[in-house]
């Protein structure tokens, strides 16, 4: 079943690198370091996004739309 992504900023720390975790309402989650070489916060989201529904091996249309603390993905029903 599909379910919709959200993905927020990781800023970073001591440790580590700033990172974008992309997670599922189902507990599925992908955490990347933030890519540098982004022309705008948005399309750094969508990678994340599109990693994690490669992972899921989701391959619908993804919608993107931001919200408090991120961004949601909704993927788009396939049509027949």
């Amino acid at each position: 079943m599909m379910q919709a992504i959200t993905t927020k900023y990781l800023p970073e720390t001591r440790t580590k690198p700033a990172r974008i975790k992309a997670s599922t309402p189902g507990g599925m989650c992908l955490t990347i370091s933030y890519p540098l070489d982004d022309k705008s916060e948005e399309a750094a989201h969508t990678l994340v996004a599109k990693q994690l529904c490669e992972k899921l091996w989701w391959d619908n249309e993804l919608v993107c739309g931001a919200i408090k603390g991120g961004y949601a993905f909704v993927l788009l029903a396939k049509s027949n």
